[in-house]
Order: C-alpha cells, then structure tokens, then sequence
C-alpha cells in the first residue's frame, strides 16, 4: 500500500511524501525488535523531515488490515491541535470497520537506522466504536 495525505481542519493539503504500509522484515528489521504474539506492520512516513510541522496538520497512512479490522495510523508531525509544547508528534490509531472493537497495540518511532527512538504501548484494550475511534498519544 502507498499513498498519503496532509489534512488540517480545513481539508486536504497535498504532499510529495509517500506513506508505505509493508512488513518490517522487508525493511531488513529484525522479528525480534517487535511483539512475538501480535501482527507487526511497518508504515513508513518517507522524507518525514520535509512534513509540516503546523499543529493540528495530519498525515494517514493508508487503510491496512489488522484481524479482521480496518485502520489507518494517524500522524500529526507537529503535534495536534491539544499538543501543549512544540516539537511533539501526536500518533493516533484509527479504526476504519463499522462497529466496534478492542485492541491492544504498540507504536515504535524507528529512525532510518533501524533504531529504536520511541516506544508507547496502549496500557489496557481500547475500546473502538462510532463515538471513540481513535486511540493514541498527544506528545
């Protein structure tokens, strides 16, 4: 999968960076660096120091597949519009199926080495449904 798009409050902003849904072993990423019991998927936000830092302007990945469940991982590179301090990315988990579902989830920030900068789990299964589909972190 590849695609992408910048949106804010306003629309949808066009971008030169694609965004790839893939595993992490056709990175070159090893298995072990991720959870044994749950599915691992890579999304790639490419050129991510090219996107706008505005708060509240969002990057999706595209729509991916997760046990049955559709999703999209929702980036805002400078935050979104609750961020309190600059500099923070806010990454959301949002489910794109009808009705409702939990999960539990993970999200690591790897750089274009291969390491770790980041890692933030979801502490309990989420709750997903028409009034709550989104699950994630502000900073």
């Amino acid at each position: 999968n590849e695609g992408g798009s910048v949106k804010d409050d306003g629309g949808v902003v066009s971008i030169n960076s694609p965004v790839t849904v893939t595993s992490p072993e056709m990175w070159g990423l090893s298995p072990t660096m991720f959870h044994k019991e749950w599915k691992s998927l890579l999304i790639h936000f490419h050129n991510f120091a090219e996107l706008p830092t505005a708060k509240g302007r969002r990057l999706e990945s595209p729509e991916f597949t997760c046990n049955g469940q559709t999703w999209v991982l929702r980036l805002y590179p400078g935050g979104n519009n609750s961020a309190t301090d600059t500099g923070h990315v806010s990454l959301y988990l949002n489910h794109r199926s009808r009705g409702s579902t939990t999960a539990t989830f993970e999200v690591k920030i790897i750089n274009k080495y291969g390491d770790t900068l980041e890692t933030r789990r979801s502490s309990k299964y989420r709750l997903f449904d028409s009034s709550n589909s989104n699950s994630g972190w502000t900073d």
